[in-house]
């Protein structure tokens, strides 16, 4: 397989962990709610974290979009793994450092 179709492979993965997150924080569990509180952020976090993780799937799906899409995806995984490791949840880091890894391959 060229190594375009497993990029791509890789960046439609990617959209639906992140359409998947969107929906999660969209939801907003109790336990999302609690996670955010715990860490600082306002009420209502949730939804912004929705609204940035749906707009880097959207744009890692559109072709003219990709690198931009891929770009705040890294951002938006940058500051989650930032966050733990503020209030030193290194445990939760592993697919943090999964998903950078893969972002990066997606842009290669």
């Amino acid at each position: 397989m060229a190594f375009e179709a497993v990029q791509h492979m890789i960046t439609l993965l990617l959209a639906a962990a992140f359409a998947g997150g969107a929906v999660v924080n969209l939801v907003g569990p109790q336990a999302v709610r609690a996670a955010y509180a715990q860490w600082g952020y306002p009420a209502g976090f949730h939804y912004v974290t929705a609204l940035l993780d749906a707009a880097a799937a959207a744009l890692m799906l559109w072709p003219d979009g990709r690198v931009y899409g891929i770009a705040l995806a890294m951002l938006i995984t940058l500051a989650a793994f930032g966050t733990l490791g503020w209030h030193g949840e290194w445990k939760k880091t592993p697919g943090c450092i999964v998903f950078i890894g893969a972002l990066v391959a997606a842009l290669l």
